[in-house]
């Protein structure tokens, strides 16, 4: 038997403040999602771009050498950056 006392489950489902803030909730938990998505996204090629940049600057000397020097990097800036901008610090970075 309900009683005054003790809301009902719905009763905060009703309330536009609660349900407000749920919904508001929702969508920043929804952002972080397709932001870390993103993250991946980017994180996963710029990784590549700097292993296979090392790869050439291993094997090679000279102007070769210095412009896969220069594209490890900046593409491990730009992992460090992605990863500085969702809050994971940590890179594998050797500049």
């Amino acid at each position: 038997m309900p009683t005054d006392e003790f809301p009902s489950k719905d009763s905060a489902a009703d309330d536009p403040a609660t349900s407000g803030l749920a919904a508001a909730s929702a969508r920043e938990a929804r952002r972080d999602l397709e932001a870390a998505a993103l993250a991946h996204d980017l994180v996963q090629p710029l990784g590549a771009i700097c292993n296979f940049a090392e790869l050439i600057k291993d094997r090679t000397d000279g102007e070769a050498h210095h412009y896969a020097e220069r594209i490890r990097e900046i593409a491990a800036r730009a992992a460090a950056k992605v990863r500085e901008r969702l809050g994971r610090p940590g890179t594998d970075e050797k500049s």
